[in-house]
């Protein structure tokens, strides 16, 4: 795997002297760049891999590939990423030339402030970033632009953990896996418990329950009846609705930030032109 290339820019702030005359301080901007790196495939035990996985500013970008089994001729790559002025941007390069209807891969970034390299294949958003209480969100914003080009079936979303726990955890998931679905449903899916417009925006709501590992899994997800590749999401909103209408309990958490593309077979590209989480209180 090629490593990271650090670049260090400067920029230049300009601020008001105590003699009436500007005062220039340099601070030093680090912009870091990530070179093409792909998932690899492991034989003679394909079920598992090693995925291409970097940290890059308060972002974490991964392969993350699912379900590979006896799949040998596929290929999950991150093309390019690089922090801007308006958070990261990545490329990714899919093809699962087989496969059928399975998710294959989740190729995804996470907002990862200040914790470093995060595990995919652990649930990676219980340890994200520090909990925070869902009813201290605050002005929380999520700006997003994303295009899809590819040939088999794919959702694009961004993905939340919540949980009761207010400390980081890594011995079990999270009990509740929130979504925000951007590719527009011509039609509402099977447990639509409520339909709400945010910000001009119509969203089916759904809620589900599985088992998973034995551990009862609350689904919650936004699914939006136009496409919603570019915006911004004011998280607040969601949960305002969510305690609102009891969907949880006030005591859960948020434990991670995501934006993703399922890909099950097919081929073609996911690009993030911006993810960028502000966080105000």
């Amino acid at each position: 795997m090629k490593q990271l290339l650090s670049i260090i820019l400067s920029i230049a702030l300009v601020g008001c002297g105590g003699g009436g005359g500007d005062v220039v301080q340099t601070q030093p901007l680090p912009v870091t760049v990530i070179e093409k790196g792909c998932a690899t495939k492991n034989v003679p035990n394909p079920w598992s891999g090693e995925d291409y996985t970097r940290t890059i500013g308060d972002y974490t970008a991964s392969t993350n590939t699912w379900n590979k089994q006896n799949l040998l001729d596929w290929t999950v790559c991150i093309t390019s990423a690089s922090l801007t002025e308006k958070g990261i941007k990545a490329e990714f390069e899919i093809d699962w030339p087989s496969g059928g209807s399975v998710v294959r891969s989740f190729t995804n970034v996470t907002y990862t402030p200040n914790t470093g390299f995060s595990n995919p294949h652990s649930w990676m958003g219980t340890k994200a970033l520090d909990p925070i209480p869902i009813t201290q969100i605050g002005d929380t914003r999520i700006y997003h632009d994303v295009a899809v080009d590819y040939t088999g079936y794919t959702q694009t979303f961004l993905r939340f953990a919540l949980d009761p726990s207010s400390t980081k955890f890594m011995d079990r998931a999270p009990l509740v896996e929130m979504g925000i679905n951007l590719h527009p449903l011509s039609a509402g899916p099977r447990n639509v418990v409520d339909t709400i417009v945010i910000d001009g925006n119509t969203f089916w709501v759904e809620r589900t329950n599985s088992l998973v590992d034995g551990q009862q899994l609350i689904g919650l997800a936004f699914h939006g009846q136009q496409q919603f590749f570019k915006g911004t999401v004011r998280l607040k909103a969601f949960f305002d609705y969510i305690l609102e209408k009891q969907l949880l309990p006030a005591n859960y958490h948020l434990h991670s930030i995501e934006l993703g593309m399922e890909a099950t077979q097919g081929k073609g590209k996911f690009v993030i032109n911006e993810f960028n989480v502000i966080r105000q209180p």
